[in-house]
């Protein structure tokens, strides 16, 4: 997902230059990257969270 970012963002500093390349767009691709990184981090900190208490000591899995 960030390597996605980077691209839009990259695209966007090239659209000042290039009119074919649609801005509002780009953006709004860079808003969409940015949410899918933000609910993949929040998939990892769960499937962590998970995976780490169901090896804790005395703890039975669920």
């Amino acid at each position: 997902m960030e390597g996605k970012a980077l691209l839009w963002r990259s695209l966007l500093a090239v659209a000042v230059h290039d009119t074919r390349l649609r801005t509002g767009r780009l953006a709004a691709l860079l808003e969409r990257a940015g949410r899918q990184l933000t609910a993949l981090d929040s998939l990892h900190a769960r499937a962590a969270s998970a995976l780490l208490a169901s090896r804790v000591p005395g703890r039975t899995a669920r």
